[in-house]
């Protein structure tokens, strides 16, 4: 199993500061770095070229891995703990698990695992197609529309029943340890709030929040809040199987890295 990372020079700074100091070898990681498309906030100019890169990088993903199973997970992500014996003890059965990104069951499209065979190789292409036709949806958008996450449980099941052959995978949801500055709540974050936290953390992940100072912020929260509770990320040593697919690596290149104030 692989984790792969999409990164560009507005986000290096999180690959390079709270993902991978955080992930240590718990998988190989693949990382894309890809040139900076609009000022990659959340959907401004440039983002659905973001975009589509990624999801580019998912049916990759799949094609090296068939037969397998790989991760995704956006930058802005920190780490409490080996997330691997979790994701080994998820039903094989299952094409997708999601990061659930809300109360209501909103999937989140910038962490889940993916197994990797014919239906979400489907699936990936149809997300792309959608994408491409969109006028504002992001990715997660589409996800969310194909799958009917937030239906209700008859709603959801005839929406892929009656869906393209293409959008007929199965999903589910990762634990709560998997969380997000939404999971719980499902409301926008500013600095100075707080949201309730999961007993026994694994990775957070710092959405719902607008601007990377913001994602700063929350996940500098979040340890202080887990730190508090004597819950600290391991901060593992320069992590040794990294390997780019496209690029060069953001600690290698620091003239395209944004310094963002930690």
């Amino acid at each position: 199993m692989k984790i792969y990372l999409l990164v560009s020079p507005s986000h290096s700074y999180f690959l390079q500061e709270w993902f991978l100091p955080t992930f240590g070898d718990q998988l190989p990681v693949e990382i894309r770095y890809i040139p900076q498309l609009g000022n990659g906030d959340y959907k401004t100019p440039g983002w659905t070229a973001a975009m589509l890169e990624k999801v580019a990088l998912i049916e990759t993903a799949i094609a090296e891995n068939w037969g397998g199973e790989f991760v995704y997970s956006d930058v802005d992500v920190q780490f409490f703990g080996d997330i691997v014996p979790s994701l080994k003890e998820l039903p094989p059965e299952t094409d997708l698990f999601f990061q659930k990104d809300s109360p209501s069951g909103m999937l989140c499209a910038g962490f889940f695992l993916c197994r990797a065979n014919a239906r979400t190789a489907s699936f990936w292409r149809h997300v792309a197609t959608k994408l491409r036709e969109s006028t504002g949806d992001d990715d997660q958008d589409i996800v969310n529309q194909l799958l009917g996450a937030q239906e209700s449980g008859f709603a959801s099941l005839w929406k892929r029943l009656y869906s393209p052959l293409e959008a007929r995978v199965t999903f589910g949801y990762l634990p709560d340890s998997f969380f997000g500055g939404g999971t719980f709540t499902g409301k926008l974050w500013s600095p100075g709030e707080v949201f309730p936290l999961p007993p026994a953390p694994l990775l957070h992940h710092a959405n719902w929040t607008e601007g990377a100072a913001n994602k700063v912020a929350q996940l500098e929260w979040v340890r202080a809040e887990f730190s508090s509770l004597g819950q600290r990320p391991s901060i593992a040593p320069a992590h040794v199987a990294v390997r780019q697919s496209d690029g060069v690596l953001p600690g290698q290149n620091t003239t395209q890295s944004t310094d963002i104030p930690s």
